[in-house]
């Protein structure tokens, strides 16, 4: 940034204020500003001055008037044209906290030549930063950027911090409780398995809406909202129609053709074999620099879903990932947002649906973070229900963060916390076929069937 000398009249008009050119000298550029200030106290007649100030990048290194000082590199400005017997231009005191510039806290006087008024002994100007000329006459002064370029508190969320909950088996998150319910993610056509597979198993005797705690992870947070506003039947009769009608479907898949960074965002999410932090965060970034359906389209579609306002029950825990510092997030009663909002944020799918936010954070889907169920929150309780993709589908190969072997070892940590625990998934699953509306009709018939092979076994858990 090259700084271009600047002529002008400074005057004090009857405002008390100093003026450049008759243009008051909040209004002028910092420099300008600077100059016009030095001279109003000294004013009798208008004087004329003249500024060179010259940034150091614009600078070549041999030009004379660039120099060091301690290491410093530095640039010199001056004024001419000031009246011969005016002295003491310099830095004053009354300047030292000029918001654009910085000052020793000591005044350096220049002396005027004589007649001409030139002033013999430049004034060294201390470049703290490349883009900005600040002026000092101490060029050991030492200043931070946050000292010149002051930025506003924050005011701090108190539901903020509410959010954020370490993956921790150890913490014993479900101590204390009786009956837990783990409903994982996996697509519309897992949607549409878990309402059918759990509409029938409660209308069969199993008491499932009686869980003291569920939880949901991506598509499994819609179901459990559902579940937790006791709307399973309700939503059951929905996704028959929507069964008969594909396109209905698309309330709740993506559209079939994605922009570029879609794509990239989706491949980082399919590609990624571990939950490094740096995985999970580079993942979030791109997921926040997706050209996506707009988070609102998304919320309209979880409302549709779940029809129910506010939170429905201290009994529901929905995950989410927070796509900036990559946190894992449990959203519960206590940050007084919307299930549906909360819903929407955990099945945000990298690349395919917009990240939501919730509270302060821009929030993705629960399951980029190497885990798609979540069981530590339930870690402690008595029994555990978990049902999971994983449950009946085994990989040779880590994928969206996940292990091959990421669903065992939480089973098996749950044994350690004495926690009782049966799993259970889909007997027929295409993985390819998850977000397809076609599959639908197929997902609903396999519930059923599911469901009454298992009712015996589940009521004796359960209900015991």
């Amino acid at each position: 940034m090259l700084h271009r000398p600047t002529t002008g009249i400074i005057s004090q008009l009857g405002d008390g204020r100093a003026h450049l050119n008759g243009v008051a000298e909040p209004h002028l550029s910092p420099v300008d500003r600077f100059f016009t200030k030095q001279h109003r106290s000294h004013v009798g007649n208008p004087v004329e001055t003249k500024l060179n100030a010259i940034a150091i990048e614009d600078v070549d290194p041999g030009i004379g008037t660039v120099g060091q000082v301690d290491g410093v590199a530095h640039v010199l400005v001056w004024v001419d044209f000031v009246p011969a017997d005016f002295e003491g231009f310099g830095v004053h005191e009354s300047s030292l906290e000029h918001p654009h510039c910085c000052f020793e806290k000591q005044t350096h006087h220049c002396t005027p030549t004589g007649g001409n008024g030139w002033i013999n002994e430049p004034r060294h100007i201390h470049l703290d930063r490349p883009s900005m000329t600040a002026m000092t006459t101490d060029t050991s002064a030492e200043h931070t950027a946050a000292e010149l370029n002051p930025i506003p508190a924050a005011e701090p969320d108190p539901l903020d911090s509410v959010l954020p909950k370490p993956i921790s088996f150890e913490a014993r998150y479900g101590d204390g409780i009786g009956r837990s319910l783990v409903l994982g993610g996996g697509g519309v056509y897992f949607v549409a398995w878990q309402v059918a597979y759990l509409n029938e198993l409660i209308r069969r005797g199993v008491q499932l809406e009686d869980a003291e705690r569920i939880v949901g992870t991506s598509a499994g947070s819609l179901v459990s909202s559902i579940l937790a506003s006791r709307g399973l039947k309700r939503f059951g009769k929905q996704v028959d129609w929507i069964a008969k009608v594909p396109a209905l479907v698309n309330l709740l898949a993506p559209a079939s053709h994605f922009h570029e960074s879609q794509v990239r965002a989706l491949e980082m999410f399919r590609d990624a074999d571990n939950s490094d932090p740096a995985t999970i965060k580079a993942i979030g970034h791109a997921a926040l620099s997706a050209n996506t359906p707009t988070a609102a389209e998304m919320r309209r579609s979880t409302g549709f879903a779940i029809a129910a306002r506010g939170w429905p029950s201290p009994a529901l825990h929905i995950t989410a990932v927070d796509a900036y510092t990559g946190e894992r997030l449990v959203v519960t009663q206590e940050a007084q947002t919307s299930a549906i909002r909360a819903a929407a944020a955990s099945s945000a799918v990298p690349g395919i649906f917009s990240p939501q936010r919730l509270h302060d954070r821009w929030c993705m889907d629960g399951g980029v973070s190497g885990s798609g169920t979540h069981c530590d929150l339930v870690a402690g309780s008595k029994k555990a229900f978990v049902i999971s993709l994983g449950a009946v589908v085994e990989s040779d190969f880590g994928t969206m963060t996940l292990s091959p072997s990421s669903f065992k070892d939480e089973m098996d940590e749950l044994a350690k916390a004495g926690t009782v625990a049966i799993a259970r998934g889909p007997k027929k699953v295409d993985l390819s076929r998850l977000m397809d509306p076609d599959a639908v009709p197929e997902a609903i018939a396999l519930g059923v069937e599911q469901a009454g092979e298992d009712v015996e076994e589940l009521t004796a858990f359960w209900n015991s």
